[in-house]
């Protein structure tokens, strides 16, 4: 238990570190040439959706419209354009990276690999954790093999 508590932070902190790459280039190139100097281009209300989907797999809570802290009714973007929701749940966003962004090869090549690290860890805590319970159940449903 205590090596899946720390496989979920180091996937949190890739994601963060992840969310704060892409969103230096979100605003330094899409958002300063296509929408007037805000992030949130490309979102979409399915966003929002999935990202419910991932606080279940996480088994957190997603944040709330509130007038308080800034977000827009029925979704997670912010007034200013930013998304409500942290980085590990929001993995579609996070990652996501425009045609417009083209990054220069060396933070090519850290985006790359932090993916790879993201799609590790995601596999170790929630993928193969499913796979092992399907084949069980999968066992017991047609009994022991002679």
């Amino acid at each position: 238990m205590k090596n899946r508590k720390k496989m979920r932070e180091q996937l949190k902190a890739a994601y963060q570190e992840m969310a704060e790459m892409t969103n230096a280039w979100c605003h330094k190139v899409c958002a300063g040439v296509r929408n007037g100097g805000k992030i949130g281009y490309c979102c979409d209300r399915i966003y929002c959706d999935s990202v419910r989907e991932e606080a279940e797999l996480w088994e957190e809570k997603v944040p709330r419209y509130s007038p308080r802290n800034g977000l827009l009714d029925r979704t997670l973007l912010r007034v200013n354009g930013s998304c409500g929701a942290p980085p590990h749940l929001r993995p579609l966003c996070t990652i996501h990276t425009c045609d417009h962004m083209r990054m220069p090869p060396d933070i090519h090549d850290q985006h790359c690999r932090l993916r790879e690290k993201i799609a590790t860890l995601h596999y170790w805590l929630f993928i193969q954790p499913q796979e092992k319970k399907h084949e069980r159940e999968e066992q017991e449903a047609t009994g022991p093999h002679s």
